[in-house]
């Protein structure tokens, strides 16, 4: 997500739940939290906050409605059947090979024609979105583009969805 459009979405939780909604620190603490969200994704989950609560909304409020939004997501998977023409991007197999710039070896990444429906993540916490997410994460990581920081932040994050997503349902596969 942007910087700039987690402002305007606190622009809009302070129109709905007064000048008391959050303050300098609790911005800070939320932006390291959710920098990570979608802009759509977060967008859904402050719409849902304005729209369901009667105070100002605490971190447990925007997990539970992110966790709703993800839930949410993954259930409006696009219908991709065989009779789909190929795709030129990666004939048809799901996978392109990408090549960066002064990199020698190429990289595969999922293409987007395909959503690849794994019975074992089907109870996931992550949707494909966030797996996507994680994908690019990493990345970057071994690229030395996260510092030490951000990625502790994103493990932590990780780790947080995962325990959210094991207290609301059983047999959840767990991931690490």
């Amino acid at each position: 997500m942007t910087h700039f459009h987690f402002q305007e979405q606190l622009k809009r939780l302070v129109l709905a739940f007064g000048e008391k909604a959050t303050n300098e620190e609790k911005a800070r603490l939320l932006w390291v939290k959710f920098k990570h969200i979608d802009d759509q994704l977060f967008t859904q989950v402050v719409d849902n906050l304005i729209l369901s609560q009667r105070q100002t909304p605490i971190l447990d409020d925007f997990n539970r409605e992110l966790k709703t939004a993800h839930d949410t997501n993954r259930r409006k998977k696009p219908d991709v059947s065989i009779s789909d023409p190929v795709c030129v991007d990666c004939s048809g197999s799901g996978w392109r090979s990408v090549v960066p710039p002064g990199a020698v070896v190429p990289t595969a990444y999922a293409c987007d024609c395909k959503t690849f429906e794994d019975p074992n993540l089907e109870d996931s916490a992550f949707s494909d979105q966030d797996r996507t997410l994680m994908l690019r994460t990493i990345s970057a990581r071994v690229q030395g583009k996260v510092s030490d920081a951000e990625w502790s932040e994103f493990k932590k994050n990780i780790d947080a969805t995962i325990k959210i997503h094991s207290t609301k349902s059983v047999n959840t596969p767990q991931y690490r």
